[in-house]
C-alpha cells in the first residue's frame, strides 16, 4: 500500500514509513511542481513563462524519483532494524529465562532505541520490570502495551496485570 501511494503522489509512502516531515516536503514539492506543470501546458499557458514550466516540470520529476529512492532506502533501513530487533528480543529472552535481569534490561532498552512502539519489546520490559520488583514501571509499560496492541494479543496479560496490582496505601502502619 505505502509503495503504491509513493509512486502515485511522491512523498506519501514515506509518511506511512514514519517519515513524516521528510514525506511531507517531498509531497508538497511534488504538488506544487505538478500544479505549476499543468497550469503552463493546458490550463493558461500564456500566461506561465515556458521556462517556468520547464523548471516545474524538472523539479517536479526529480523530487518523484528522489522520493522512490528515500522510500527504497527507508525499506532498506527497516528490513535491517527489524533483524536487529529480534535479535536483541531473543537475546532478552535468553538472558530472562537463564536468569540474568541485568542482560535483559540491556538488551530490551537497546530495543527501545531501535523501534519504540514494538509490542512485544514493551510486554517483555513489563515482564522485566516486574521481575525486578520496579511497580511503576511494570505498570507504565503495561498500559503502553494496551496502547499498541492492536492485535490484541497481550491485552489479557496487561489487564490481569494491571488488577492485580498492590494497592498503595492499603497497608500502612501507624506505630
Amino acid at each position: 500500500m505505502a509503495l503504491l501511494l509513493n509512486l502515485i503522489l511522491a512523498g506519501s509512502g514515506l509518511i506511512l514509513r514514519r517519515r513524516e516531515w521528510l514525506g511531507l516536503s517531498m509531497a508538497m514539492i511534488f504538488a506544487i511542481c505538478g500544479n505549476v506543470a499543468i497550469a503552463g501546458w493546458l490550463i493558461a499557458p500564456q500566461a506561465v513563462p515556458p521556462w517556468l514550466t520547464r523548471l516545474a516540470v524538472l523539479l517536479g520529476a526529480l523530487s518523484w524519483l528522489l522520493s522512490q529512492f528515500l522510500f527504497y532506502r527507508q525499506g532498506r533501513i527497516l528490513i535491517r532494524t527489524e533483524h536487529a530487533l529480534s535479535n536483541l528480543l531473543a537475546e532478552a529472552s535468553k538472558a530472562l529465562n537463564a536468569g540474568d535481569l541485568a542482560a535483559a534490561r540491556q538488551a530490551l532498552d537497546n530495543g527501545v532505541m531501535l523501534d519504540d512502539e514494538n509490542v512485544e519489546l514493551h510486554a517483555m520490559r513489563a515482564r522485566l520490570s516486574a521481575l525486578q520488583g520496579d511497580q511503576r514501571a511494570m505498570e507504565a509499560e503495561w498500559r503502553r502495551v494496551l496502547k499498541l496492541d492492536r492485535h490484541g494479543r497481550y491485552q489479557a496479560d496487561a489487564q490481569a496485570a494491571l488488577r492485580s496490582r498492590p494497592q498503595n496505601g492499603s497497608a500502612v502502619d501507624t506505630a
